[in-house]
């Protein structure tokens, strides 16, 4: 009897477990994947706030330099959010049907 209960507990497969596991791995592979690129982007978008500045103090703050420099990398750092917050809206979503 204790053999038959030995091999149960091995085969026993708690597939909801599994997938929420699989899931959370998922979530953490996710920011893995972008956390450079978000390094990226926010070091980008300070050194251009911090010429805006430079700029702004001297008088020299152009409408071109906003259509130019701070408005496609703010586009950009748009883009990429909403990239990830769908991707991780379509996680959490596993995870609340398992």
């Amino acid at each position: 009897m204790s053999g038959m209960i030995r091999d149960a507990v091995r085969q026993f497969n708690d597939i909801g477990t599994v997938k929420r596991i699989e899931t959370l791995n998922e979530m953490t592979d996710l920011y893995k994947k972008y956390q450079q690129e978000l390094s990226w982007l926010g070091g980008n978008f300070n050194q251009a706030m911090k010429r805006a500045n430079e700029l702004a103090i001297g008088n020299s703050l152009s409408q071109k330099y906003y259509e130019d420099v701070i408005i496609p990398q703010a586009k950009h750092i748009l883009m990429f959010l909403e990239k990830l917050k769908s991707e991780q809206t379509k996680i959490v979503k596993k995870l609340i049907k398992l």
